[in-house]
């Protein structure tokens, strides 16, 4: 099986375009109140396909920049002449993460240009600890506490850093997915470990996987030895009806929010988008 070239990246920005919070937490950037976010591709800057530019303002009216590394260190250069575009254009502060899988452990995190240094954080998936990530996912599950950012957790974990083989780690993960009871948030989980890991497993691995899980359409469409184009629409397929998923979620907590609040059921439905009878079923739940 070959999976398409920039999957890790289709997947992260998909994700993170629904679910910054739950991302940004996962790999250890706290902290951090995302406003909205803003356009990656600008005129007067030269962005390359290869990587990923995710871009959100925060509440505090800085600007923090995340980008994700699959293969090498990256060019701080060009992240420079991007930072200083936006920083120019929203005339405010720019704090860029780069995060880099397993492949990367070590970066340049700073570039020194005579009259000038820029800095960014690297943050390297490597030098996260699975074994808690995986704990954390086990607690929610038992407790029926599972949410959004726990996707994240068990996607990325086989890229952090374990007291166990690669191959036990493996089959935790493929334990705490199978106790998803929603076929549908586990065909969809699936999906972002096999897009974001896929080229770091092994034959065997991928085989295990494969026997291990429940191969929904979503799924076999990425397994489906064909053409990488076809394995990306299934990919993108499966991760924006997540994303879709994940955003419906997230409406629903605002309305209880707004509902706990007091706030007219009209005025939570024009807000969130959500229908007077989903507002409704939401308040008398």
């Amino acid at each position: 099986m070959k999976m398409p070239r920039n999957a890790n990246d289709v997947l992260i920005k998909h994700l993170s375009g629904a679910l910054p919070a739950g991302v940004l937490e996962v790999i250890g950037v706290h902290d951090v109140e995302i406003e909205r976010a803003l356009p990656t591709e600008q005129n007067s800057v030269q962005v390359k396909q290869e990587f990923t530019d995710i871009v959100w303002e925060l509440r505090d009216g800085t600007i923090l920049h995340l980008e994700v590394q699959t293969r090498k260190p990256t060019n701080l250069h060009r992240f420079l002449h991007y930072d200083a575009w936006l920083a120019e254009h929203f005339q405010t502060r720019v704090r860029t993460v780069i995060l880099y899988n397993a492949a990367v452990a070590h970066a340049p995190d700073c570039l020194d240009i005579g009259c000038a240094q820029y800095k960014v954080e690297n943050v390297y998936l490597k030098a996260l600890d699975g074994d808690d990530t995986l704990e954390t996912v086990a607690t929610h599950l038992a407790n029926g506490t599972w949410e959004p950012a726990d996707r994240i957790r068990l996607a990325l974990a086989l890229q952090m850093r374990h007291s166990q083989s690669a191959d036990d780690v493996l089959e935790r993960t493929l334990a705490l997915t199978k106790k998803l009871d929603d076929e549908y948030e586990q065909a969809y989980v699936t999906t972002l470990i096999l897009g974001i890991n896929g080229n770091q497993l092994s034959k065997a691995q991928r085989e295990r996987l494969r026997e291990g899980l429940k191969m929904t359409s979503i799924v076999k469409e990425i397994w489906h030895d064909g053409l990488d184009e076809g394995m990306q629409k299934g990919i993108q397929k499966g991760i924006e009806k997540g994303i879709e998923k994940g955003i419906d979620a997230g409406k629903k907590e605002v309305a209880r929010a707004m509902l706990a609040r007091g706030m007219e059921i009209s005025e939570i439905a024009d807000l969130t988008g959500l229908s007077l009878t989903e507002v409704e079923a939401l308040r008398d739940a």
